[in-house]
């Protein structure tokens, strides 16, 4: 008898300590400030859909130029203009008005639209061209082809076009991001970035003459 008492002393003790806890508890939740209204939009907007700019971001909740049919229709946010435009919020298109260069949305691809700035790149810049040293080809001679190694000009083939200085010379070899190799195909300096080769006619001035894949491979031809 006196053990059924026990266990019954036990069991209602565990039962006000429970009731004790959760009273604790609520008291705690109660006193817990609530966020204020420009917090909760804060926190929102981090969900919403956002759209990277060159300088900042427009979230699902910021007005923006709403176009509709082509035709501008006021300022609302993403997801209006989206409700507006009966298409969902990730398939607006989203822009520069070219006659405000205001942010702006619209749908499918009636919105006169520009597209958005690129974001600038943080890639390290190129190392400066070699300088066209003794043995470098004179101007015309397209049939040369040459390796920058070692601090000197050496000679890769004769007889080369462009397209295949720049397979002898790049083909299936890679560099890390800063770095770059250097060639010449006649009178023309060819480099390797990292994904692409380039070339220059006068050892400044460089455009993109063919990307690289993953492998580092040239697309055949």
């Amino acid at each position: 008898m006196n053990a059924l008492q026990d266990r019954r002393v036990q069991i209602a003790i565990g039962a006000v300590v429970a009731i004790l806890l959760a009273l604790l508890l609520a008291v705690f939740m109660l006193r817990q400030p609530k966020p204020s209204a420009k917090e909760q939009a804060a926190a929102a907007d981090k969900g919403a859909l956002q759209v990277d700019l060159a300088e900042g971001k427009v979230s699902q909740t910021k007005p923006l130029r709403c176009f509709v049919n082509g035709q501008y229709v006021g300022d609302f946010a993403v997801l209006e203009c989206a409700k507006r435009n009966g298409v969902a919020a990730q398939a607006l298109d989203v822009g520069l008005d070219p006659a405000t260069g205001q942010v702006a949305a619209g749908g499918g691809t009636t919105a006169p639209l520009q597209p958005l700035p690129a974001p600038t790149s943080s890639a390290a810049p190129a190392p400066a061209a070699p300088e066209l040293a003794e043995g470098t080809p004179p101007p015309g001679n397209t049939g040369d082809c040459l390796r920058y190694s070692g601090g000197e000009w050496r000679g890769a083939g004769q007889g080369l076009s462009l397209g295949q200085c720049v397979r002898v010379l790049f083909d299936g070899r890679c560099v890390r991001q800063g770095d770059a190799l250097y060639g010449r195909s006649g009178s023309q300096t060819i480099r390797l970035l990292p994904g692409r080769v380039e070339v220059s006619p006068d050892n400044r001035n460089f455009r993109t003459l063919v990307t690289q894949d993953q492998d580092c491979a040239l697309p055949p031809g």
